[in-house]
């Protein structure tokens, strides 16, 4: 990632936030040093699902006859498919294979699958608890599709009603890894068996070095003091403006990790994703008049375009974008609105992408799963549950049955 993701940031100079910064930063390396001290242990099970070496509940037998399949239909919510969308999004020209994600109640989801044939399609149905509604009920909407040849399940191996409805139809079932919740448990069996199947290397992902190497662990230690910083001072919301189109469902579940980590006793940053250019029309104004409480991030690409701009329908003022790249023009509004938050004292993060491989969004994942984990220790919460969304839940449940 390092050689194919530039990183920076700057933020509004004062004794205060340069004192808080560095109170921060010993903080946080104090808790990397416990950290690697329990990953020598194997005591950190995520840390596990980040190394090569990590064992899945699935194997390559168990996939082999899946493989011919051309059309997948994903039924899951949040952390159970927002990982592999993101990884299906930013490697999709890679991807010779047709994935549909039922991520919601909605019926224009489903009318997506109206024209999948049943001897073309793979159904993958995830859940780690194996009782979310929704998921059982897009499920029950596109039964036309199952046969007991084409469906595999994830969810966890005990009485739940995904792991009994998966046994009365003689599907395998995959075990989803207890100890990893769903918005950490992307390089686990819940995203790598779809990248098998996508034709990814799982494999090129994982990274074994990631608390070894110091300019990942300064960068790491770095991001964090930032935010956390800023948080200490007022500064509640975090936007990522995301200038990147195939980087559009990363910002998704980076939204989740951070709302739902970071969102207890009171406390917590919330996430909003903006999309750039387009936003520029809209949001910005708040952003640079508003009352400027808000950190932003930046996710943008040096990558070029295909289409060039042509002169012919330029009017005289522009003739200089002629023969240009599309993606140059998108490139330096990202770059003028990195400047002008810089200009206007509103702190904000870069991060450009060089490259769309397995390697760079794997690292990715890592880096801002470690991120959300070192906020999470400096706040003093348990980043890896989520009681109020239980409430919704119990609630929907009065009401419906």
């Amino acid at each position: 990632m390092l050689n194919e993701v530039n990183i920076s940031f700057h933020y509004p100079k004062s004794k205060r936030f340069n004192k808080n910064f560095a109170i921060n930063k010993k903080k946080i390396l104090k808790i990397l040093f416990n950290l690697k001290k329990k990953d020598q242990k194997n005591e950190i099970k995520i840390f596990q699902s980040f190394k090569k070496n990590y064992e899945y509940d699935y194997s390559n037998k168990t996939l082999k006859n899946f493989k011919k399949y051309k059309n997948f239909v994903l039924i899951g919510m949040g952390g159970s498919i927002l990982g592999f969308k993101a990884i299906f999004s930013f490697l999709k020209q890679d991807i010779n294979k047709n994935f549909f994600f039922l991520d919601n109640l909605d019926e224009q989801l489903l009318s997506q699958l109206s024209k999948l044939k049943k001897k073309n399609t793979c159904v993958i149905l995830i859940s780690k608890s194996g009782n979310t509604l929704e998921t059982i009920l897009n499920f029950n909407c596109v039964k036309r599709l199952i046969t007991k040849k084409n469906l595999i399940i994830i969810c966890e191996k005990k009485n739940n009603l995904i792991y009994n409805l998966g046994h009365n139809l003689s599907a395998p079932i995959v075990g989803h890894d207890k100890n990893i919740g769903g918005r950490f448990s992307v390089l686990t069996d819940v995203g790598m068996l779809p990248s098998v199947l996508a034709g990814l290397k799982t494999k090129s992902f994982k990274n074994d070095t990631f608390l070894k190497n110091k300019k990942f662990v300064n960068l790491l230690v770095n991001n964090a003091a930032f935010i956390s910083t800023l948080n200490k001072l007022g500064y509640k919301t975090h936007v990522a403006i995301n200038y990147m189109s195939a980087f559009l469902d990363f910002c998704y579940w980076y939204q989740q990790l951070m709302a739902e980590s970071l969102g207890k006793k009171k406390k917590g940053i919330l996430p909003m994703i903006s999309i750039g250019p387009k936003d520029h029309h809209s949001l910005m104004q708040l952003y640079l008049g508003g009352p400027k409480k808000e950190m932003f991030t930046i996710f943008s690409s040096n990558r070029k375009s295909k289409i060039k701009i042509n002169k012919k329908l330029l009017p005289q003022s522009l003739l200089k974008l002629k023969n240009k790249n599309y993606n140059f023009i998108l490139n330096s509004q990202s770059k003028a609105t990195e400047r002008t938050f810089f200009k206007e004292g509103v702190p904000v993060r870069s991060i450009i992408i060089k490259r769309q491989n397995e390697s760079v969004i794997g690292e990715l994942f890592i880096f801002f799963m470690l991120e959300i984990m070192l906020l999470a220790e400096l706040m003093n919460i348990n980043p890896f549950d989520q009681p109020e969304v239980e409430k919704i839940k119990m609630e929907t449940k009065k009401i419906i049955l």
